[in-house]
C-alpha cells in the first residue's frame, strides 16, 4: 500500500477518516457482511478500524485509499476475533471436560468412602 508523502496534521487525519466513512462505509460494510456473514461483527470491526486509523496514520501518513485501508484493517480484525472465539471455545470445552472428570473422580472417591453413589451404573 502506497502512502502519501506529505505529513498530515491530526485534523487532516480525522477529515480523511470522516470522508472515507461518508463516501465508502456503505460499500465497506456490505463487503464485510458478505465476507463475514455477520452484520454485527462487520459493524464492530469497521468501528475498530476507525479507532485504529488516528493512532497509525499520523506516524505513517494517510494512505492513498483510506477506505481500502479501513476495510482491510476491519477484515483483519474480524479474522482475529473469529480465531480468538474458536480458540476460546476449544479451551472452554477442554476445561469443561477436565472439570467433569475431576467431579466424577471426587464423587467416586466419596462413594468409595461409604456414601451413596450418585452415578447409577
Amino acid at each position: 500500500m502506497r502512502f502519501v508523502t506529505r505529513n498530515f496534521l491530526m485534523e487532516d487525519v480525522w477529515q480523511a477518516i470522516a470522508r472515507a466513512f461518508r463516501q465508502e462505509s456503505g460499500c465497506g460494510i456490505a463487503g464485510l457482511i458478505s465476507y463475514l456473514g455477520d452484520f454485527e461483527l462487520a459493524e464492530d470491526v469497521l468501528q475498530d478500524a476507525m479507532l485504529i486509523a488516528p493512532e497509525r496514520w499520523p506516524d505513517s501518513s494517510v494512505p492513498r485509499d483510506p477506505a481500502a485501508w479501513l476495510t482491510t484493517t476491519a477484515r483483519n480484525k474480524a479474522i482475529d476475533r473469529i480465531r480468538r472465539r474458536k480458540t476460546l471455545t476449544v479451551k472452554m470445552e477442554t476445561l469443561q471436560a477436565a472439570a467433569d472428570v475431576n467431579l466424577r473422580r471426587l464423587v467416586e472417591d466419596i462413594w468409595n468412602r461409604g456414601a451413596a453413589h450418585p452415578f447409577p451404573e
